[in-house]
């Protein structure tokens, strides 16, 4: 089974949804289910695609890097002063949002933690010219959708703390 046909029949989590995605593109085979994503990218690796550690909330984007290369850029309390971090037009990228973590002593997000009340979500946009984006995601409670939309600004994403991955072309 394929992504495409796994997410029609099961409301995936976001990190799975992203996790099977990366590997499907990644492997060039399908990715249908959890054990096909462990039997594809390895226990280790698709524990950090899908964010198994609070001690690692930025895990996914960490995985999607190792996986498939890119440049992460990661911005703190985006906001009417803040803008999120920009997408590149052509590109596909891996963004993962969080709200209310730890941001633990340094600045950056190497000892980002979990904690009670903290709530993210890891999706795909695919930019395109003129601020144009469609995003693909997936819930437990909503499942798979995908919308189009813009990303100027903070791109709605205001109050949390966001890392993009832009995948290499």
């Amino acid at each position: 089974m394929s992504l495409s046909q796994w997410r029609r029949e099961e409301p995936l989590p976001c990190c799975t949804f992203v996790a099977a995605w990366l590997l499907e593109r990644a492997t060039g085979k399908p990715c249908g289910s959890i054990d096909d994503g462990v039997a594809l990218g390895g226990l280790d690796w698709w524990s950090r695609a899908n964010v198994y550690d609070g001690d690692a909330p930025w895990s996914a984007i960490e995985a999607a890097c190792v996986l498939l290369g890119g440049s992460p850029e990661f911005v703190v309390g985006v906001g009417p002063d803040q803008d999120a971090p920009p997408l590149t037009p052509g590109r596909i990228h891996v963004v993962q949002r969080w709200r209310k973590l730890d941001q633990g002593v340094d600045p950056g997000p190497e000892d980002d933690r979990v904690e009670k009340g903290s709530s993210g979500h890891t999706f795909l946009a695919f930019a395109k010219r003129g601020g144009r984006v469609t995003i693909q995601q997936s819930s437990i409670s909503q499942g798979f959708r995908a919308s189009a939309g813009t990303w100027t600004g903070s791109a709605g994403l205001d109050g949390y703390d966001v890392c993009v991955l832009t995948l290499p072309a």
